[in-house]
């Protein structure tokens, strides 16, 4: 059964099968990797850094990427992509059903 967990929390600190992050399109080059999600790339020894640099990952709309993670803490890594310009709710409420 699926189980859905909101929360706020150091990501670092989060034990999960799966991790979805949410990332807009950039108006030009690449999605910048968040500061507040270093620590997680570095746990996964750099895969996210990588994803976005060779732009496997470019944030646009109803675009989807999983990066397998750690045997503990968060497993796997879903990115989705928000599209372009500013954040709606409507936007959330589309990828969230990606």
């Amino acid at each position: 059964m699926l189980s859905l967990h909101v929360s706020h929390a150091a990501v670092t600190a989060v034990d999960s099968p799966l991790l979805a992050i949410f990332l807009a399109a950039p108006d030009g080059g690449t999605v910048a990797l968040p500061s507040a999600l270093e620590s997680l790339d570095q746990s996964l020894n750099r895969a996210l850094s990588r994803t976005l640099a060779r732009r496997d990952f470019r944030g646009a709309r109803d675009e989807s990427i999983l990066i397998v993670g750690a045997d503990r803490g968060v497993e796997r890594v879903l990115l989705v992509g928000l599209g372009k310009a500013e954040s709606t709710r409507a936007k959330w409420r589309r990828a969230g059903s990606v």
